[in-house]
């Protein structure tokens, strides 16, 4: 094996070697962002019940009684400020699925980036391996080429 395949060699191990690290890494984000996502969803959905059972009662409240335009609007500002909150849990969780999507999208980008690697690495496995047999077979050659020089030489004696 030549000197530039094996230094060719240990650079593509290197390069395969640091894609696996890097994809350590990238799933750990992945997962973390997955993680991150189901916490938003619980806890939007754990206010919607939450923030309903609030407005229900507001507007209970309400109901059949007499009640000032101000403090119909006090409860009206509420009930707004409940769904406010409601919509703030989903772009967090809007938020939180798309920084998921972009961690999948960097996770399937190293994973491409890793494969790429390792079949550099095996394409130049392969390089070497068939220089070495082709030297295998040129020293085959070789001795087959001196030994029959060798069997017509004692041919040639015999004869003589």
């Amino acid at each position: 094996m030549t000197d530039v395949r094996a230094k060719l060699l240990r650079v593509r191990e290197s390069r395969e070697q640091r894609a696996a690290r890097a994809l350590v890494g990238l799933r750990a984000a992945c997962n973390e962002a997955d993680a991150r996502v189901k916490r938003e969803r619980r806890r939007l959905e754990d206010w919607r019940v939450q923030a309903e059972e609030e407005e229900a009662s507001l507007y209970a409240k309400l109901i059949g009684n007499a009640v000032s335009p101000r403090a119909m609007a006090a409860k009206l500002a509420k009930v707004e400020a409940l769904r406010q909150r409601t919509r703030e849990h989903w772009r967090s969780l809007e938020e939180a699925q798309r920084a998921a999507d972009a961690a999948e999208l960097a996770l399937r980008s190293g994973q491409e980036a890793r494969l790429q690697a390792i079949k550099a690495t095996q394409k130049c496995l392969e390089a070497i391996n068939l220089e070495l047999k082709e030297r295998v077979m040129a020293e085959e050659r070789k001795l087959d080429a001196e030994l029959d020089e060798v069997a017509v030489l004692q041919h040639r004696r015999e004869v003589a």
